[in-house]
């Protein structure tokens, strides 16, 4: 049975928490952070304390015991859920993965939500599960890591801190950039591609325009001892490829480590990394669901006189 998360669950879920597989799935906003494991008592502490952020998670129940657990990351979007937890008694357990996804699926529809994303590393004995469960594998990505990076000479760029009146040119470079078979799941519209950024942005934003065009997005990310940075370039510009990425390194001297996330679609990013001492580190399968939000029905009643 599949049923949301339960304060009284406490001495079920830490008992789960001793023997539950490590995390399957990885939030956009956890890529390249160490440590991102999470406990299951953990969960229920930063879901159910009132001065903690409020999540949603639902957990597979067993004959009264607890046989898995997944979870959204608390957003600003009310359209979009991004999975961070996946935790299984068994790591090979497919069905219970499956029926949590389809769970969550039901959950969202419910309360409008229109699209979730799941990432799982490329070699996850889930994706299987994911597939069962409605989710399509829409794009890879790679994580690059180096270890204190030293900056490449660039082209000498202008950069500018990002506003909120950037939002339709940063739409359009997006739009220019991106292939459609990956804004079909980001989003093909203003709206839409608003929604997926409120649940993944973070750190510092950066870009480089020229006659009101923006021809670079950089983002860049403080992780104390690490750092972390990603960039979107309009195709035409592949000069511009090397002076945004030095531009994140001079950011980030002296990090002891410093990692990048490329999606499949920049050869030219992943080239120059690696000419520049970086090493792929990992790679992660990035799947979404398209929901289908419940309209309340409009019954019509009789006027009385």
């Amino acid at each position: 049975m599949i049923r949301p998360l339960r304060p009284t669950d406490t001495i079920a879920l830490v008992n789960f928490g001793r023997q539950a597989c490590p995390n399957e799935a990885t939030a956009r906003d956890r890529v390249g952070k160490q440590g991102a494991q999470v406990p299951a008592w953990g969960i229920l502490i930063r879901e159910w304390l009132p001065w903690t952020t409020q999540r949603q998670a639902w957990v597979a129940e067993d004959g009264g015991a607890i046989a898995g657990l997944v979870s959204v990351k608390p957003g600003t979007s009310s359209t979009v859920w991004d999975v961070d937890v996946i935790l299984l008694g068994d790591c090979n357990a497919e069905d219970v993965c499956a029926d949590l996804l389809d769970g969550l699926s039901q959950a969202g529809s419910d309360q409008g939500i229109e699209r979730v994303f799941l990432r799982l590393l490329s070699q996850s004995p889930l994706f299987a599960a994911a597939r069962r469960a409605g989710f399509a594998h829409y794009l890879t990505e790679y994580l690059y890591r180096a270890e204190a990076p030293v900056p490449p000479q660039g082209a000498p760029l202008k950069f500018r801190a990002t506003t909120g009146k950037d939002e339709l040119p940063l739409f359009q470079l997006y739009s220019a950039a991106v292939p459609v078979s990956v804004r079909r799941m980001e989003g093909m519209t203003l709206r839409e591609w608003q929604e997926t950024q409120k649940g993944w942005g973070r750190g510092r934003q950066e870009l480089v325009e020229q006659d009101e065009a923006v021809l670079a997005w950089l983002r860049v990310a403080d992780q104390g001892k690490a750092g972390f940075f990603e960039m979107t370039v309009r195709p035409s510009e592949e000069d511009v490829w090397k002076g945004v990425i030095a531009r994140a390194l001079v950011q980030l001297v002296g990090k002891q480590t410093v990692t990048c996330l490329v999606p499949d679609y920049q050869d030219r990013l992943r080239w120059l990394l690696e000419q520049n001492g970086f090493q792929q580190a990992a790679q992660y399968c990035a799947l979404g669901k398209q929901l289908t939000a419940r309209v309340k029905q409009t019954v019509l009643v009789p006027a009385r006189a």
